[in-house]
């Protein structure tokens, strides 16, 4: 649920955001979030929009 707040309320790279959730890199997050919504951090985050007014 964490991940999907940050992804969707901030604008922080996805390496940063691995990184606050405690994945070594962006590649485990990746894998991790493909595994968990059946898409990369990267689409789940165009699926919400632009965060642009919510900062972590």
């Amino acid at each position: 649920m964490e991940a999907r707040r940050l992804l969707a309320r901030t604008e922080l790279p996805v390496a940063a955001l691995a990184r606050r959730l405690g994945f070594r890199d962006a590649g485990g997050f990746s894998t991790f979030s493909r595994r968990q919504a059946a898409a990369p951090p990267a689409a789940r985050r165009a699926a919400h929009g632009t965060a642009a007014t919510h900062r972590a």
